[in-house]
Parts: structure tokens; C-alpha cells; sequence
């Protein structure tokens, strides 16, 4: 179906629902079809956007979208509604969950209170995912329990190889997020945004190599990485963790709407 005759459909259902395009010829298999392809699904109270892999096509330098209303996710290159998904991988107590949302009606939730980590895991190797030449990260955080080094996301192939966001904190008693690029060349950076418990913040992670400008933006609060050495060296094969994949520090939180770009944007 041409996008704009999709569109138009699309427009015609929001102002007046499913009888709005029966009225205008479409039969009950065209009506299928066109919540088939933008990936709505019919739910209890109507046909509602699934959100799951979402529709936000792969397209550009856009290599990863999630708004993790449930475990289908659009990635890989080309992607779209329908093509390219791949399913997250929930490990430990991590779960889909409609106790908040941002964008939605659902988020991953990371749950505290075990040694062992609550994520959401893919294969970078397979899926491309992130690309340590250059990135961009953004997405929402929930925080319920602070604690310090608790990961909200990694690009992990080894504890010298890798890159990730996590909390930590000035002794203020706020939260602050910090960015860390490891290869031969690293740099980390801190946006002291004294976040708050139990409020959504936006969060951007940018890096690129052969420079040492590693960026992170929290809402309106920025910094950038003030380091002699040039980012370079980390690998894109390993495993993408969304959500907290160490052990020895378990904060309690929300993650969603997460996007993923292979470029500075």
C-alpha cells in the first residue's frame, strides 16, 4: 500500500475508528491488512498501536527502536513494522511492565534486590546494534532505588572493550549519569543532573572515535568529556544489555522508549 493512501487510512480511523473505513469500501480483510502493516493489533478496548516493535522504520542511520510495550523490538539493517525484528531476551527478574510508562502503556523494569542483574539482552554481533566508530543512545529512566555503578545500558564485549551508561553519584544524595567509552582510547563524562526518584528523565549518550568528546544529556543538562585521549579501539561484537548487567550493583528502575543511532546525531 502507497504511504499515502496509508496514511489517509490512517488518519480516517483515528478521526472516526474501524466504521470510518468500512464506510469508505474497505472490507474487513483491507482493514487487517493496513493494522498488519503499520503493526496495530486488535485488543480489548479496539484496535490500539502496538508499540512493540513499533513503527519506526530502520531507516537512515536509526539502527535500534524499542518502546518495549513488549518484548518485540525493530532492529537490524533494513528493518521496519514488519521486517528485520528480532525479540529481547529477558534475563533474570527484568519484565515487561505496566506499573509505568512514558510512551505507553508499559517499560522494562530492572528490579533491585538480587546479585543477579535484571536485563534485557541481544547480540550485537548478529544484530548491529550499536557501532563504536559513532552513536547515539537516547532514552527514558525511571529510578525507584538509587545505587551508585548501577547500569542502565552496555555494549559489552569484555571489561576493557566496552561502552555504557550507568548511575552514580555527586554525595549529595542526587543521581547523575555517567557515560564511559573503553578501548585503547577512553574517555567517561558525568552530567550532574541531580535526578530525582520516581520521575522520567530523557537521557542522550553520543561518543564518536578519533575524538575525545564523549557527550551526555540529561533533559536540558549537558557535558562533555574534557580528555586528551581520542576515542578508539572498542569492538561491536558482544552482547547489548539494556538495563543492569552487574551484579555487584543493583538499583531498582525503569527504562523506555530507547532509540539507537550509528552516528552522532
Amino acid at each position: 500500500m502507497q504511504a499515502s493512501k496509508r496514511d489517509f487510512l490512517r488518519n480516517a480511523f483515528k478521526a472516526g475508528g474501524v466504521a470510518a473505513l468500512y464506510s469508505l469500501g474497505l472490507s474487513f480483510v483491507d482493514v487487517k491488512r493496513l493494522f498488519a502493516s503499520d503493526n496495530y493489533y486488535q485488543g480489548s478496548s479496539g484496535v490500539v498501536d502496538d508499540g512493540g516493535a513499533g513503527c519506526d522504520s530502520c531507516t537512515g542511520d536509526l539502527t535500534f527502536s524499542w518502546h518495549m510495550e513488549d518484548t518485540d523490538v525493530t532492529s537490524g539493517t533494513p528493518c521496519g513494522c514488519s521486517a528485520g525484528d528480532t525479540t529481547a531476551t529477558l534475563n533474570n527478574s527484568a519484565a515487561i511492565s505496566s506499573a509505568q510508562a512514558q510512551d505507553g502503556t508499559n517499560s522494562l523494569y530492572c528490579p533491585s534486590g538480587s546479585s543477579t542483574p535484571a536485563n534485557a539482552e541481544f547480540s550485537n554481533t548478529s544484530n548491529a546494534i550499536i557501532q563504536p566508530d559513532a552513536g547515539t543512545v537516547t532514552f527514558y529512566v525511571y529510578v525507584t532505588s538509587f545505587v551508585a555503578g548501577t547500569r542502565l545500558w552496555t555494549m559489552w564485549t569484555g571489561p576493557t572493550d566496552n561502552i555504557q551508561c550507568y548511575m552514580t553519584g555527586t554525595g549529595d544524595g542526587n543521581i547523575d549519569i555517567l557515560l564511559w567509552y573503553r578501548g585503547t582510547g577512553s574517555a567517561n563524562v558525568t552530567a550532574n543532573s541531580n535526578l530525582s526518584l520516581n520521575t522520567w528523565y530523557q537521557v542522550t549518550c553520543k561518543w564518536r572515535e578519533g575524538a575525545a568528546d564523549p557527550s551526555i544529556y540529561v533533559e536540558a543538562n549537558s557535558a562533555s568529556a574534557q580528555s586528551d585521549t581520542d576515542l578508539s579501539g572498542a569492538s561491536d561484537d558482544g552482547t547489548f544489555y539494556v538495563g543492569n548487567n552487574d551484579g555487584s550493583k543493583v538499583g531498582d528502575f525503569y527504562i523506555d522508549n530507547m532509540k539507537v543511532y550509528n552516528s552522532w546525531q
